[in-house]
């Protein structure tokens, strides 16, 4: 059957709920830890609860999203087991920038030189989903670069938990100023064939992200708490 043009649909609700949803979340206006209603989620989206559900079905698949016995909520961030994870993605990191050190190719190169252009364009349209999908694709670059595919893939794992801290991490425009940044010389490092100074470089960055997302947490509750004694 041909296909006709005007048969070419707007996005279903459910994928403009996930998107409005998934922003709030990213952008801390809907807290970790905090419950959520179906009824009064679909009330503020102007939506039925069946697109709702489908929306909040692709956001648990996320992990930005999970469902208890207590109902629905964004997930708590447990700073004790992000650190951990920290600690393991450190590890891998330096292995993998200190072979693409080593190893980086001009496509290589030039592969990473993209993500950044594309962390400054994101940064500037105000886009927080997509500074972080291409945030993760500039550390990705660097890991393909290495040519351990085992590295790879355990850093893949790490990274899908990581979103909610990493958003949290960049909570403010000089957060996502000073990451720019810190990726930059990174990637000199890598293009000058400096292996120890990337090194230095990545690990600096990373233990950065964790110093910002511990402020950004520290931040959001006690705003929290202002708000409850406010209400109190």
């Amino acid at each position: 059957m041909p296909l006709e043009p005007s048969s070419i649909k707007s996005p279903p609700l459910y994928q403009k709920a996930r998107d409005v949803l998934r922003l709030a979340i990213l952008r801390g206006q809907l807290r970790p830890g905090e419950r959520l209603a179906e009824t009064q989620l679909a009330e503020q989206l102007g939506i039925s609860r069946t697109p709702l559900r489908e929306a909040i079905r692709q956001l648990q698949a996320e992990g930005l999203l999970r469902q208890d016995e207590g109902g629905l909520a964004v997930p708590a961030l447990d700073l004790a087991e992000v650190e951990l994870m920290y600690e393991c993605r450190i590890a891998l990191e330096r292995l993998a920038v200190r072979r693409a050190a080593e190893r980086a190719d001009g496509e290589s190169l030039a592969r990473m030189r993209a993500a950044l252009e594309n962390a400054r364009a994101a940064m500037q349209r105000g886009d927080l989903p997509e500074l972080l999908n291409v945030n993760v694709d500039f550390h990705r670059e660097i890991a393909l670069a290495g040519g351990n595919p085992w590295t790879l893939r355990l850093l893949e794992q790490l990274w899908s938990q990581m979103v909610l801290f990493r958003a949290n991490a960049l909570s403010a425009p000089e957060d996502e100023e000073q990451v720019l940044r810190e990726h930059e010389a990174v990637l000199e490092r890598i293009a000058a064939r400096d292996p120890g100074g990337a090194v230095a470089r990545i690990e600096a960055h990373l233990q950065g992200d964790l110093v910002r997302g511990r402020r950004a947490l520290a931040r959001a509750r006690s705003e929290t708490r202002g708000h409850e004694e406010v209400a109190g």
